[in-house]
Formats: C-alpha cells, structure tokens, sequence
C-alpha cells in the first residue's frame, strides 16, 4: 500500500513539472534503449501492472501525458538499472568461479561490463534508493533538473542521449587529453591527430602500465571510467573487454553496424570513448565505427594493453 500510495501521488509532483517535459521521450521510445538484458528482463521477470494501479496509469496517460511519460521514465528506468545490475555481478562471479573467461562472454555480457563497470557507483546507489518509499520524487527533479550528473542513462530520454554521452566524452577530453597526449610518441614525423588506420606499433609508441607514474595512470583511469581500485588490473580488464566486443561486431560488420540506429552507435562510441561531437550525423558516426572496428585489431597488444585504450586519444588529437 505504501508503494501505491507512493505511485498515487506522484501526479501532483510531476504536474508541477509538465511545462519543463514537452521534449521527454515516451516509454516507448526509452524502451528503444533497452539493452538485451534489460529485455529480457522485462519480458521474463516484469509484470505489467494491473488492478487499481493499471487504471491509475491509465487515468494518468489519457489525462497528464507529460506527467506519464515523467513516471515511465522513472519506472522503466529502475526497471533497467536492477536489470543490468544483477546481469553485472552473475557475470563478475562467473568470472571469478572461472565458469568462463571474458572471450567466452557474449556481445550482451561484454558491453554489460563495460557499461555498469563505468558506472557502478550510481548504479548502486539507484538500485538501492529505488525501492524505498518517496524516493520517486527526487528522482523526478533529476530527470527534470541534472539527469546527465545525477542519473545514469537508464533514465535519460532518447533525445537527451547522444548530447549527454558527447558532452561527457568532451568533458573527460578536456581535463585528461593533455596529460595523456603527452606520453605519446609519433614516429616517421607524423603528428596528432591520427587516423584510426594509421595507428599501429610501428608509428606510435605509448608507455605501458608499469611504465607509467601514478599521476599518468591516475588520467588514463579517469578517462576510461574506470576503478582507481587495482588500476593496472582493471585497465588490462577494460583492454581486453574491448577487444572481445570488437571481435563479436568484425565477425558480422556489414549488417550489425549498418542494422543499428543513432543511440546503439553511440553506445558503442561511448564505451570506447571515442570523440564525437552532438553535431554530427548518423551516418558520420557509423563511419567512425566501422573504421575503429576495421583496425582495432591490431590495436590490441599482449604486454601493452594500453595501446587500444590510447587510441582513441590519438586519432582524437588537436580536436580538445
């Protein structure tokens, strides 16, 4: 009851917000963003509602759409985040039980890791704060007022993705490039930036891990998003996992690249943190995809795993 309660009264907090939602995606387009995961989740574990709430959504629908498509995004969102956070620690204790290594995982498994590892703390903290009663509400300021800082992207409108993931893409740029850039060695008098193509062993040299100081390893953490907590590690982790989910997508380049929509290419984009600017179209980062997945092969370096998570600093360049 308290949780109906909680539901009940949300239309008065989200009216208060309808003028501040016109741009809001409805919960079908979310749903667009679903990972596989979140998928199956919804279509194994998640009920739809029924009974008095079912006619209270539907009220809410037919009466405040703006106000409905406010709560979807916090249902759906929570829904999603659970969804991808049990997905990540069935996976994190396959692993360490050693039922499978990371080549074994599938495309689904991998970009799980990648993505809930970049965000684990707030994962976390919405997946705990989610069921508590009248947490609803500071959530629905966060979709309205900080959804890039406050929530992760199980919340964000489908509008609102390909911003958020370039604005933070630029942000970690702007305070990390310099100093990474700066470990970079270009060879035959070549200079940045560099095509993904013309990036190889031979004209670029980068430290490795053990080489690095602790400041220089501290950036290439943070810019990654990756734990600070037994860095060289999860690095070589992050490296690998990377390698992995290239290797799934080159085995059916022509029609898993050319198949996916504007947000999945963004994902992809993001997870390797390769640059890209609100600006630019479609079909201009399905191009910077497929030429990161026609070369990234040879980016990946036993003893030097580092060098794939340079790349997309290099071919960057003097665009920060």
């Amino acid at each position: 009851m308290m949780l109906l309660r909680n539901r009940l009264s949300l239309r008065y907090t989200l009216n208060t917000f309808s003028c501040r939602h016109q741009e809001v995606a409805s919960s079908n387009n979310l749903a667009l963003l679903s990972t596989s995961a979140h998928q199956l989740s919804s279509k194994k574990n998640l009920k739809e509602p029924n009974g008095i709430l079912k006619k209270y959504e539907n009220f809410l629908k037919n009466n405040f759409p703006t106000s409905y498509t406010v709560y979807r995004q916090i249902v759906d969102g929570c829904k999603w985040c659970i969804s991808d956070l049990k997905m990540y620690y069935v996976l994190r204790k396959t692993l360490r039980n050693n039922k499978k290594s990371i080549e074994d995982l599938k495309k689904e498994e991998l970009e799980c890791l990648i993505k809930t590892s970049s965000d684990l703390s707030k994962v976390l903290t919405l997946a705990v704060v989610a069921p508590i009663p009248l947490t609803i509400y500071p959530l629905a300021l966060a979709i309205v007022f900080l959804p890039r800082l406050v929530l992760t992207h199980h919340f964000w409108s489908r509008q609102k993705y390909k911003e958020f993931f370039s604005k933070n893409i630029f942000l970690r740029s702007r305070f990390h490039y310099d100093s990474l850039s700066s470990m970079v060695k270009i060879n035959h008098q070549q200079s940045l930036p560099l095509k993904f193509g013309d990036i190889n062993k031979e004209v670029v040299t980068v430290p490795s891990f053990d080489e690095m100081s602790v400041l220089e390893r501290y950036h290439l953490l943070r810019f990654h998003q990756v734990s600070l907590f037994n860095g060289i590690k999860k690095l070589k982790e992050r490296s690998l996992l990377i390698h992995c989910l290239d290797d799934k997508l080159r085995k059916t380049l022509d029609n898993s690249v050319d198949k996916m929509n504007e947000q999945e290419i963004i994902v992809q984009l993001y997870m390797r943190k390769i640059y890209f600017e609100n600006t630019d179209d479609t079909e201009f980062l399905r191009k910077k995809l497929v030429e990161w997945l026609r070369h990234s092969e040879k980016f990946y370096i036993k003893g030097n795993e580092g060098f794939l998570l340079y790349a997309p600093i290099i071919e960057k360049g003097s665009k920060c």
